[in-house]
């Protein structure tokens, strides 16, 4: 069972600039997510702080894949040397998609938990 989540596009509703497009071989990856809310790295020169984007990517949920495109509110940025790490709030989004994603790793995760209770000899 596999869960992967790449950006491919990213533009600012604002100016309606693409700010950011990349191929196939080259995606911004998520790093972090929850139920309205997700995290991503960006080059460190990516001009996007309190900017409403539009997200286009791609999800892929065991072996389906599904394109999407979210509108968000960048709420804010972490900028080091070689990369900034974006935080974004959707707002406009397919939840049934985005459902099917939580779904998914919450019953990954409940796997995992009782397979690392198991190894330990707990009982749940």
């Amino acid at each position: 069972m596999n869960f992967n989540m790449k950006i491919s596009s990213i533009v600012n509703l604002t100016t309606n600039v693409e700010l950011l497009k990349l191929n196939k071989e080259r995606n911004i990856e998520v790093v972090e997510f929850n139920k309205h809310s997700i995290v991503f790295q960006v080059p460190a020169e990516f001009p996007i702080l309190r900017s409403s984007i539009l997200l286009s990517g791609i999800i892929l949920i065991d072996g389906t894949e599904s394109n999407f495109q979210f509108t968000g509110k960048i709420t804010s940025c972490e900028v080091t040397e070689k990369q900034t790490r974006v935080a974004c709030d959707l707002l406009q989004y397919d939840r049934n998609l985005w459902q099917s994603c939580l779904t998914f790793l919450k019953k990954n995760q409940e796997r995992a938990d009782r397979l690392f209770i198991a190894i330990k000899g707990e009982k749940s």
